[in-house]
């Protein structure tokens, strides 16, 4: 009896671990497509918005500040907490941010995406909240091409009908997609 339990519960979590791959692995077709800028580095600050650790680059998103006027909250937010965010697509195809809450957001339109993400804090000085998606962090970028830590980048992201987020292209900003 012991034996066909075992033999069970190691079937059921074979097909589960199957499934949650097909899924993750079908996300570039039944994902939305999405454009997201990098900020490009600022001279007066000592922080390298690019950078290399092990093969991996961490990015910073122009998505990842969000204004104040853009911020749908008048109570301050817990680090870490989960906060829903807005973006809509550019004359130029790159999603910026229309709105951020700590509430979830319905009515969106086809040229418009909800993201998650985890709120970190709020710069008074410049005006922003600050938050992460999960998808600052590029393995491997030089498979994408050859950039140096001063480019601007167009980031590629699909996100799938379950939250899942998969970077599937990286290229050269210089201002002008068309």
């Amino acid at each position: 009896m012991k034996r066909i339990l075992f033999f069970s519960i190691l079937l059921i979590q074979i097909v589960a671990i199957f499934i949650l791959t097909f899924q993750f692995e079908s996300v570039e077709q039944t994902g939305k497509e999405m454009m997201i800028k990098t900020i490009f580095p600022d001279e007066e600050l000592y922080y390298d918005p690019m950078m290399y650790i092990d093969g991996t680059s961490y990015v910073e998103y122009d998505i990842n500040r969000i204004s104040e006027e853009k911020w749908n909250n008048s109570e301050s937010i817990a680090y870490n907490k989960l906060v829903y965010v807005l973006l809509e697509k550019n004359e130029e195809g790159i999603f910026e941010v229309v709105t951020a809450s700590d509430q979830p957001i319905e009515n969106i339109s086809d040229s418009q995406v909800v993201l998650t993400a985890n709120y970190s804090y709020h710069d008074k000085r410049d005006k922003y909240h600050y938050v992460l998606y999960g998808f600052e962090r590029i393995k491997q970028i030089e498979k994408y091409g050859s950039f140096r830590r001063d480019d601007e980048l167009l980031v590629t992201v699909v996100i799938g009908k379950w939250g899942q987020r998969k970077i599937i292209d990286v290229e050269k900003y210089d201002g002008v997609l068309f």
